[in-house]
């Protein structure tokens, strides 16, 4: 059996028909005009009979049922008359003719029509014991039914809207062409919304001719049409360019034949239109092959879209970097018994996006000519499974990055169903989609002719009553800020809405005669808090003596050795500080080693910054001043050298590193994945003893009344729960439910950005926001194990992208560990030595295990860079319940003190209310660093009010 794809084209825009007589293949047209009702305007003479004297030609009116069809559709005259039927029985009627006999040639119907209230299965027309035709107001089915000769009817429905299809007082347009051998093409128009939908389907049946009349309308009042106007019946197969219709445009089913086909070719008759796929859950398989839909008149161009399917075998495609992957074995188009039609692909493994199979589509406009001023446009895309709608990946390829190069793929949105906004096709474009668990479908494609640069940035305001600003086409990293002040030139300004990129986005501001001045700005990147100070090198490069006039600055590594005469090797490092905090707490270099070096690295000072990257060399070299900080020895991987105090405020400064070592050891440079970093630590703004809430899902996304109350709650730190970490490096806040980042994009709730940089913002008691990563029964930190393992924690590495995204766009202060199941010291170790090259602090949250686990990780934290794990929360309560800080104290060197948290869940072992967890607080406070509270949740849930329970921690502490 040769299996078919179905693929359904909408055309947007206006046919155009030229005014003129009727097509030369019109058999008959009844057009009910003042006058000459029942006249056949053909020119045939098939002139309308009537069964009763029930039904009559009427004026049209002026608006409500019957009122749509204003001009005739053909030539554009005004239209005048409609037939009234009024929900009888009677029919009009056109005697057995020659001219009715289409066995040889089929013919085309099309009617306008109005549906009675309450009737159900309504006839529009029928040749007895040949063709009938009707609709069904009840289901909302179009039906066509094919005698066989012998007594016994075929047909099919057409259902385009679903129930809705055919609603009692509206005017529609409906329409069948039928092919000798059976083939029928449904046309339908709700003239209110203006859309011509079509279906082909094949009823493998031939046309019959016997001697009955042709009738209009039902013969009983239940079967009964309220109006019928403009009846038109022709020899042969309308082309879609001469039908009725002249509003909205056309949607059609075309098919693509061939077990393996793995291309399809586009062509529509109006430029100025849109083209949609989309395909079809009613349509059933069937036999035999019909051309794709293909008018040769008007023919503007061709759009020719290739599908391939990448395996997930040995050759994986690796949407980062656009590569790999081959043509998969077996089908690409596949028809499906339950959906239509759509892509069939393997399962991911393991859900890894990398390692999976791709969908890719390829774009070839060589065949598409477009003026100068306009743009092809995909303007949707939407995916489907075997049961439902699915939400899937959409990337597409970045021509300024060479494949194979990370950055050449980008993504354009991540777990969606649909993805809507427009973006510009180019020939050679290519898009993947790939899947997750289920069998990924592309349900629907749309294209549109826009003006060109339709997608360049803009905002836009309009004053009305009110000021209207509006943004639109903005990047995903950039923002919008407006701002407010009292006085046109004088006075501070002050947010009152703040954005990032967005397709679009529009705020409505109140204006006043008091208050009403505002400006509007736009930045690349999202201005979110920062507690820490990031910067990398501008220039970073080694010298050596022994080859004195070569320069190294593009390469990966900085490296460094003392040894005999000719044998030194140095390295420079210059940072641009273009911003510093108002209070500069510490100051940290972190570097990363390729190996474990067992002699002395230090940092000197360098005063000359001109030197640049691409021409120092050991020749030209800037003299290194005095050493800033020494170290021992540095171990493989992250290492940091304390500089605080050498840079006090903003400036160019130039660093040197140097070794005792008589070997070449090797730091990475700026060109590699393990980029330098310069941290500045702003002096914390917060209480001596925190007091800190975990909260879940209650705080997540537009749940901004409750973000309001902990703002002014007292609680000083908000521990945002659970962050889960995939096997693919996706972050899911509150475990599974909310996808957060994935592969360097935030891909969670836009208002949640907002709502988290507005928490900290004064007046406000919340100074820091915790993340709080994995939980009991949860594997996140397996999977931070086995990333770090395959990947590393380099900048390209998925854990560091994610993470990195938690920083930059959500403003996180804080990683804070609750692993309960993995207990890998190693892993979490190297974990948070990633986390502060991003700029974290790191904070654990234990409930048991403190020696073999919680012990070595924060010392060997502490030992890599002090004071990076500045919390220890322990849990006193649920499995925790017979813990106490005095006895915690004593597992952990130093001054630190640990935060007990008590839960405020009845249901919890050791679950209390406020007085009692100011009690405890109260008999705990000389042994506590703080307190906090389990969970947001259960506050609101008990109705204690945050404030409350935040004041109970307060009291208790003091």
């Amino acid at each position: 059996m040769m299996k078919l794809l179905f693929v359904r084209v909408i055309l947007f825009g206006f046919f155009l028909c030229a005014v003129g007589p009727l097509r030369a293949d019109t058999v008959g047209y009844w057009r009910f005009e003042q006058g000459a009702v029942t006249a056949d305007s053909s020119g045939n003479g098939l002139d309308l009979g009537q069964t009763g004297t029930r039904i009559s030609g009427v004026s049209r009116p002026a608006s409500g049922p019957g009122s749509m069809l204003s001009t005739i559709p053909l030539a554009g005259a005004t239209n005048n008359g409609v037939s009234l039927l009024n929900g009888t029985g009677d029919q009009w009627s056109v005697a057995d003719n020659a001219l009715l006999d289409f066995s040889a040639s089929g013919f085309t119907f099309e009617a306008f029509v109005t549906p009675v209230l309450g009737n159900g299965y309504t006839l529009v027309a029928i040749k007895a014991e040949e063709w009938l035709a009707t609709i069904n107001e009840g289901n909302g089915a179009f039906k066509f039914s094919l005698n066989n000769g012998l007594g016994g009817w075929k047909g099919t429905s057409f259902t385009p809207n679903g129930e809705n299809s055919f609603a009692a007082g509206k005017d529609y347009y409906v329409g069948v062409s039928v092919s000798p051998d059976g083939f029928v093409t449904y046309y339908y128009q709700d003239l209110t919304e203006g859309t011509l939908f079509s279906s082909t389907v094949d009823l493998n049946i031939s046309i019959t001719n016997l001697t009955s009349d042709l009738l209009l309308n039902g013969d009983a009042n239940i079967r009964a049409l309220l109006y019928m106007d403009e009846v038109r019946l022709s020899s042969g197969v309308v082309s879609a360019s001469d039908l009725l219709p002249v509003r909205g445009g056309l949607v059609t089913d075309f098919m693509v034949g061939g077990d393996n086909a793995s291309s399809m070719d586009l062509t529509w008759l109006n430029l100025a239109g849109s083209v949609v796929l989309e395909s079809s859950a009613s349509l059933p398989l069937i036999d035999s092959v019909q051309n794709s839909f293909r008018d040769p008149e008007g023919v503007s161009g061709v759009i020719k879209l290739n599908l391939q399917a990448v395996d997930d075998g040995s050759s994986n495609f690796n949407p980062f970097t656009w590569s790999g992957g081959g043509q998969s074995a077996g089908n690409v188009i596949q028809t499906l018994e339950t959906q239509g039609w759509g892509v069939r692909t393997s399962e991911k493994t393991n859900g890894d996006i990398q390692g999976s199979e791709a969908l890719l589509l390829t774009f070839d406009l060589s065949e598409l000519t477009l003026g100068a001023d306009q743009t092809l446009a995909l303007s949707a895309i939407g995916l489907f499974n075997d049961i439902d709608v699915y939400s899937g990946d959409i990337w597409m390829r970045n021509h300024d990055v060479p494949v194979g190069e990370l950055g050449a793929g980008r993504m354009l949105a991540n777990n969606v169903v649909t993805f809507s906004d427009a973006m510009p096709i180019r020939d050679g474009d290519q898009i993947a989609l790939m899947k997750g668990a289920t069998d990924i479908r592309l349900g629907t494609l749309k294209f549109d002719i826009l003006p060109a640069g339709f997608n360049a940035p803009k905002i836009s305001s309009v004053l009305d009553s009110n000021l209207t600003i509006s943004a639109t086409n903005l990047s995903a990293d950039a923002y919008v800020t407006i701002q407010q002040r009292e006085s046109l030139t004088s006075g501070a300004w002050s947010d009152v809405a703040l954005t990032s990129g967005v397709g679009l986005a529009e705020w409505v501001l109140e204006t006043t005669n008091t208050s009403s001045f505002f400006r509007v700005k736009s930045n690349d990147t999202y201005p979110v808090p920062r507690f820490g100070y990031l910067f990398k090198p501008v220039d970073d490069s080694f010298v050596s003596e022994v080859n004195s006039t070569q320069n190294y600055g593009a390469n990966t590594n900085l490296s460094v050795r003392t040894g005999a005469s000719s044998q030194k090797l140095f390295s420079y490092l210059k940072f641009d500080v273009d911003e510093v905090p108002s209070s500069i707490e510490e100051v940290w270099l972190k570097v990363y080693a390729a190996q474990a070096i067992s002699n002395a690295v230090w940092v000197r000072v360098v005063d000359d910054n001109t030197w640049d990257e691409s021409t120092i060399t050991w020749a030209n070299r800037p003299v290194p001043g005095d050493i800033i900080k020494s170290k021992p020895s540095l171990s493989k991987g992250w290492n940091t050298f304390d500089l605080s105090g050498h840079i006090t405020s903003t400036g160019t400064y130039s660093l040197a590193i140097m070794t005792s070592d008589p070997s070449e050891q090797v730091l990475m440079s700026k060109e590699s994945v393990y980029d330098p970093v310069l941290e500045i630590r702003e002096t914390p703004d917060g209480p001596e003893k925190p007091v800190g809430l975990f909260a879940g899902g209650s705080m997540y996304g537009s749940y901004k009344s409750n973000a309001a109350e902990v703002k002014s709650s007292g609680f000083d730190t908000l521990l945002l729960w659970s962050t889960k970490v995939r096997t693919t490096g996706e972050l899911y806040y509150n475990l599974t439910e909310n996808p957060l980042a994935e592969y360097g994009w935030y891909v969670g709730e836009k208002d949640w950005i907002e709502q988290l940089v507005d928490l900290k913002k004064a007046p406000s008691t919340v100074k820091r926001i915790e993340f709080s990563v994995s939980a009991w029964g949860d594997a996140s930190f397996a999977n931070i194990d086995a990333l770090i393992e395959a990947e590393g924690t380099g900048e390209d590495s998925r854990l560091y992208q994610s993470f990195k995204v938690l920083r930059d766009v959500l403003g996180a202060d804080a990683i804070n560990f609750d692993d309960e199941e993995h207990y890998d010291v190693e892993s979490m170790v190297e974990f948070g030595k990633m986390l502060s090259v991003l700029g974290y602090k790191v904070t654990l949250c234990p409930y048991m295990r403190p020696e073999g686990v919680w012990n070595p990780v924060y010392e060997q934290l502490e030992a890599y860079q002090p004071g990076l794990v500045d919390r220890i929360y322990v849990q006193c309560y649920a499995g925790g319940q017979y813990n106490y800080p005095e006895d915690w104290n004593t597992k952990f060197d130093g001054d630190l003190k640990v935060i007990p948290g008590l839960s405020i869940n009845p249901d919890d072992a050791g679950g209390k209310t406020p007085a009692e967890v100011e009690a405890q607080l109260s008999e705990w406070k000389d042994h506590c660093g703080g307190g906090f509270i389990w969970l947001h949740q259960e506050i609101l849930n008990q109705g204690y009010g945050v404030s409350t329970v935040a004041n109970a921690v307060i009291n208790g502490l003091e």
